[in-house]
């Protein structure tokens, strides 16, 4: 429940000064906190009513994204829906409806009633609104392009969403070959001679080194409690590196006056220069 309020009205010698009272829904009062389902019409209760007989009420509502009056950015004023109509609407009399609820509207809204012949009288009541959203339909995995990693490298596999839009965050997992992956392959039966890690936070699978039993189907999901996602599935390779070799050759002239003697034995050395080549 609310929090409860106390309501005084100052009475002057001639007659009482006016009151106003501000409830939300259910009749709570202070700070409500509520959640929204992803895409969906929400309506944000508001009740605003004079303790004492008398005045004219205005309703007021602001949005904040953090619940500081620097930062707020206001709705309705003198009844009238003052900013975005096309995402609010102000339900008669005092309520604030959110059309196609996005994780971009979670924030605090504030309902605030004012009797401005009274000074003014005025109270208020908020809400703090989470959007709970699934995770995006389209998931990238972060494959390589060629779809191969190199034999004694290193490699690392990013899961997402294309547009980040989870609400709670999500959990990722990692899948070979249809089999859930486990956080660690350290001491794990079924991968004894790999050596990656995933984590469930952040949807990457990185390996420190790579064997040629690392091949296989790899995808990913995204899950919060609204949906889950996945990627599409990839047959990863496994390569080694690519061996070059550099050649030399030589072109001998003899002369008259060259110290090369006519059918003897000349011996070139060339040197020849091996590298390793990693193809990313």
């Amino acid at each position: 429940m609310g929090n409860v309020k106390v309501f005084i009205c100052l009475f002057t010698f001639f007659q009482a000064s006016l009151c106003v009272r501000v409830t939300l829904e259910e009749g709570q009062t202070g700070k409500v906190s509520k959640e929204i389902v992803f895409n969906k019409t929400a309506l944000l209760s508001c009740n605003i009513s004079p303790t004492n007989v008398g005045g004219t009420v205005d309703v007021q509502w602001s949005y904040s994204w953090n619940n500081q009056p620097l930062s707020e950015t206001l709705i309705v004023f003198n009844g009238k829906v003052f900013s975005n109509p096309d995402k609010f609407t102000l339900i008669s009399p005092y309520s604030l409806e959110i059309e196609n609820a996005v994780p971009s509207d979670s924030g605090f809204y504030k309902c605030r009633g004012v009797i401005a012949e009274d000074s003014p009288s005025m109270d208020s009541g908020t809400y703090n609104i989470t959007i709970f959203a699934p995770p995006f339909p389209k998931i990238s995995c972060g494959f390589p392009d060629d779809l191969k990693m190199v034999i004694g490298k290193t490699a690392r596999f990013h899961c997402q969403e294309n547009i980040t839009q989870a609400t709670p965050a999500p959990i990722y997992k990692w899948y070979k070959d249809n089999q859930e992956l486990p956080m660690h392959s350290l001491n794990h039966t079924t991968y004894p001679d790999s050596n990656f890690s995933s984590d469930a936070a952040t949807g990457i699978l990185e390996f420190g080194t790579v064997v040629a039993g690392d091949a296989g189907e790899y995808y990913c999901t995204v899950t919060n409690r609204l949906g889950e996602e996945q990627c599409v599935p990839e047959k990863i390779k496994t390569r080694l590196a690519v061996l070059t070799m550099t050649t030399a050759s030589y072109q001998v002239e003899t002369t008259t006056n060259s110290d090369v003697i006519e059918s003897a034995s000349i011996l070139l050395i060339c040197f020849c220069h091996i590298a390793l080549l990693v193809l990313s």
